[in-house]
């Protein structure tokens, strides 16, 4: 009888759900209602730990958390005005790793209009391939812009080569009759960096993207035609992060590293 006492008292001083003690809460929660289990910590501060589920009148999010880490396969669902977004991935100590699926129907009147594609993740940073209606690219293990990138929309078309995070060259041109606008090439400026003239500067990614880069090293000299460099990165902005961002109010986020471009010095 001992023995069994003492066994007993080891299981519950090891075991954490017993001195945890999980409890299960559903009702209100932030702007709709969920349904989640957790522990409390000594402070008496709640602590995720199971399955999680949450709804309101646009959104659903079904998942699990590890001591308030999410782990393992998480869906998010976003279905307002017309616009349906599901989203399907895994997360490893709060952070996305791995492939995550996107589907996307946009519904006007009886038009629809249905957009499919995956991202990949590192850590919360994307990487690998980029396929998206308007912009096709491929990032390194790390996030770094590389080799060719495309974008093309009704007005403009964009082919573009980075080396290691770094634009090196850029040709903006009209889709319908090929006109080119603009031909930029570090390789034409080579003497410049070879006499190290010059600097690198990350091009930070923001949704009002109006960095001065009239000091770009290349022999164009029109406002007018650097302006289209601008513009290519003001698309990457869009199609990258808003896309993506537009849904951070469910709580999914993620980085895209700023990528670079040489400039001259001052």
């Amino acid at each position: 009888m001992e023995k069994i006492l003492i066994f007993i008292i080891v299981v519950c001083c090891c075991n954490p759900f017993y001195s945890q003690n999980i409890k299960k809460y559903k009702g209100k929660y932030k702007s709709g209602i969920a349904d989640y289990t957790y522990y409390e910590d000594e402070k008496l501060e709640r602590i995720l730990d199971g399955s999680f589920y949450f709804k309101n009148g646009y959104s659903e999010i079904l998942g699990t958390y590890e001591k308030n880490n999410k782990v393992g396969k998480w869906t998010y669902i976003y279905n307002w005005q017309g616009r349906y977004v599901k989203m399907i991935g895994n997360y490893s100590s709060n952070l996305k790793n791995g492939i995550w699926k996107f589907d996307e129907t946009i519904t006007e009147g009886k038009n629809k209009k249905e957009f499919a594609t995956v991202y990949n993740f590192k850590n919360d940073t994307l990487v690998k391939e980029i396929s998206l209606p308007k912009l096709k690219g491929n990032l390194d293990p790390n996030g770094n812009f590389i080799g060719s990138w495309i974008y093309k929309d009704s007005q403009s078309e964009y082919l573009v080569e980075f080396e290691k995070n770094v634009l090196k060259k850029l040709i903006h041109r009209n889709p319908q009759d090929g006109q080119i606008f603009l031909n930029y090439d570090t390789e034409n400026n080579q003497d410049i960096i070879n006499k190290g003239l010059y600097k690198i500067v990350t091009l930070e990614l923001t949704n009002n993207y109006s960095q001065d880069i009239t000091n770009v090293i290349t022999d164009i000299k029109s406002v007018k035609k650097i302006e289209s460099i601008r513009y290519f990165f003001n698309r990457l902005n869009g199609n990258l992060k808003d896309f993506l961002n537009d849904l951070a109010f469910l709580d999914f986020k993620i980085f895209v590293k700023d990528p670079e471009i040489i400039l001259l010095k001052q």
